[in-house]
């Protein structure tokens, strides 16, 4: 039996709940968004009216999002709304040989490169809102991306830098916006729409590029939502990437969805007084950095891994919806919803 979460920021909250003789059955409207600020509501309503709203989504989190069951339920759910959403940023999968969501066909990727995880204890490269980074430690690298769609347009985000020498096997215009000092996006304006294609990377060797993440035909007038999981990785890894907030800087997104604490709750060694301190920290220089940006926070499951329940896991939920509603930020109750304490056995 699967057991699917759908958040869908207030438009309805769907939880799939086995009934006798079925696997699943859907139950909507739940409506659960709870302390969500009148400019978050602006954004709701703009979504929901379907407008050209431009909207920008990033969900961030473990696991759960790594896996992307969540991922493909919030899209699905927009989709028999009605309502028009794009994917924005992704990672290419096969760089990171990991399970993730396969939202999209990436076949081939040639070359040697480098890719580091926020998880890492020892990271050289450079990572930040997405969780991840990878860069190419050759002279001369070759990527062969493949779609079901065609393509008219491709991005790279990542570090800004005039040593990089891009090529495409098919005829492109290719251009490079910067977003900040250190960040921007590569972009291939391919003249005649295709599924396959070939882009190579020239670089100089002493330099350090760093990419975090790619997009296709992305239109900068539609609802958009990006999807970063990383497996094993915990509130506390992403409150002390300095790169983090220098991209969330950089892409001022509308609605940032963070899906975090459960791997938090299975450390008793955690510090809980500078877990609180941190964790109030991090919100307040979300704010700073990106005063458009709206915050809705994730409670951690009731949780059964390997034979262990996580021994924090009221601590951390008692604070992230504590810390949330003080500081105005949205909060969705997904260890309620699911049954609360001892609920995962009953799923």
């Amino acid at each position: 039996m699967k057991l699917y979460l759908i958040l869908i920021l207030g438009l309805c909250s769907s939880i799939l709940i086995p009934k006798k003789g079925e696997d699943k059955i859907y139950i909507e409207e739940f409506n659960q968004l709870e302390n969500a600020s009148p400019q978050l509501k602006n954004y709701i309503n703009a979504i929901k009216s379907n407008s050209k709203s431009g909207i920008d989504i990033i969900h961030i989190g473990d696991s759960h999002v790594q896996i992307g069951e969540f991922s493909k339920g919030i899209l699905n759910s927009f989709s028999k709304k009605k309502i028009k959403i794009q994917n924005s940023w992704y990672l290419p999968n096969l760089i990171f040989q990991e399970l993730s969501f396969k939202n999209k066909s990436l076949q081939k990727v040639d070359g040697n490169f480098i890719a580091e995880s926020i998880i890492k204890k020892e990271v050289t490269l450079k990572i930040g809102l997405t969780g991840r980074s990878f860069s190419f430690s050759e002279a001369s690298s070759n990527l062969t991306f493949s779609f079901e769609e065609n393509i008219k347009t491709f991005e790279f985000l990542g570090t800004s830098s005039s040593s990089l020498i891009f090529r495409s096997d098919k005829e492109a215009k290719i251009t490079v916006a910067s977003l900040s000092k250190d960040m921007g996006i590569t972009s291939f304006n391919f003249k005649k729409a295709s599924n396959k294609f070939s882009i190579s990377i020239e670089k100089n060797m002493q330099s350090t590029e760093t990419f975090f993440g790619i997009r296709h035909n992305f239109k900068d007038n539609l609802l958009s939502y990006s999807n970063f999981g990383v497996g094993g990785s915990k509130l506390t890894d992403f409150m002390k990437t300095p790169g983090f907030f220098e991209q969330l800087e950089a892409i001022k997104p509308e609605i940032i969805i963070l899906t975090l604490g459960t791997n938090d709750s299975y450390f008793t060694s955690l510090d809980r007084k500078k877990f609180s301190i941190n964790l109030s920290l991090f919100i307040d220089k979300i704010h700073e950095k990106s005063s458009k940006t709206e915050i809705i926070f994730m409670n951690a499951p009731d949780t059964f891994y390997k034979g262990k329940k996580p021994p924090l896991l009221k601590f951390v939920n008692d604070e992230i919806e504590r810390l949330a509603k003080e500081k105005s930020c949205a909060f969705w109750n997904w260890n309620k919803l699911m049954g609360g304490e001892e609920s995962v056995h009953k799923w």
